[in-house]
């Protein structure tokens, strides 16, 4: 989730202040927000196993507002490989 909201201010889906509100929801729920000890890459390579997958192309569920979400299957590659890399400092 913190992936996907980082995601979404990169393409300019999500103001930043939105997105500093989710992260603090899911901190306060006792959730993890990084830090984790999974490799970025092995992490992107996975998608393309998700069931989000169609006609080889990875859908993103992206938060554009609080309590609101887009489908983008059109993320490219690199904003997503830049997510992951936050999310596993």
């Amino acid at each position: 989730m913190v992936a996907a909201t980082g995601l979404a201010v990169d393409l300019g889906l999500l103001d930043s202040p939105s997105a500093d509100r989710i992260v603090k929801l899911i901190t306060r729920a006792g959730l993890p927000i990084g830090n984790t000890k999974l490799n970025a890459d092995e992490i992107v390579n996975a998608m393309a196993f998700d069931k989000k997958v169609t006609a080889s192309k990875i859908r993103f569920i992206l938060p554009d507002r609080i309590g609101h979400v887009l489908i983008r299957d059109d993320v490219p590659m690199a904003a997503v490989n830049r997510a992951t890399q936050r999310i596993v400092a």
